[in-house]
């Protein structure tokens, strides 16, 4: 399930911040704060 998490919220912040639309390309650092606590608690599992 984090690694599914990792990979959406990656590629949208990816393509959001390609994005021509300001409005849009602001939202790519947000997805791509969203997808920490998945990277975190996947690092924690893994030891």
């Amino acid at each position: 399930m984090d690694q599914i998490a990792i990979a959406i919220l990656g590629a949208a912040a990816a393509w959001l911040s390609q994005s021509r639309d300001p409005a849009q390309a602001r939202w790519a650092c947000i997805f791509g704060m969203l997808g920490q606590p998945f990277w975190f608690y996947a690092a924690w599992q893994a030891g």
